[in-house]
């Protein structure tokens, strides 16, 4: 596997460009009472849609004390036209298997920030 300034080339600029814009929207709600756009559902994309969803997830989902209300919130949510009901039924349904892979991303991501910068700890050891 490429590693350092060789693995950066392989990226998609595209592609990252697209998640980027996507994630700038991740406060954003439905009926235009988020932040920092305050967009309506008709200016999201599905792209936009799912990360709102899952931004929650992530933060309800750490170990954190509203951890156990996760489906609950998201519902309500859905309900009362925040977030889009589709995006939000599907994770409902596949809570576990979304659950255990975001898990196994953390690790992972967490595993590469580790070996990437372990030049930089022991540099400056």
């Amino acid at each position: 596997m490429a590693k350092g300034p060789a693995r950066r080339l392989e990226i998609d600029f595209p592609t990252l460009f697209m998640i980027a814009e996507w994630g700038a929207f991740h406060h954003e709600r439905l009926d235009g009472s988020g932040y920092p756009f305050h967009c309506k559902a008709a200016d999201l994309t599905i792209g936009a849609r799912i990360m709102m969803v899952a931004d929650i997830f992530t933060a309800t989902a750490e170990d954190r004390p509203y951890r156990k209300g996760i489906i609950r919130i998201l519902k309500d949510f859905s309900a009362r036209k925040l977030l889009e009901s589709k995006v939000v039924d599907l994770l409902v349904e596949n809570y576990d298997e979304v659950f255990l892979e975001m898990r196994k991303k953390q690790e992972a991501a967490r595993a590469f920030y580790e070996e990437q910068f372990a030049c930089v700890e022991t540099a400056s050891v």
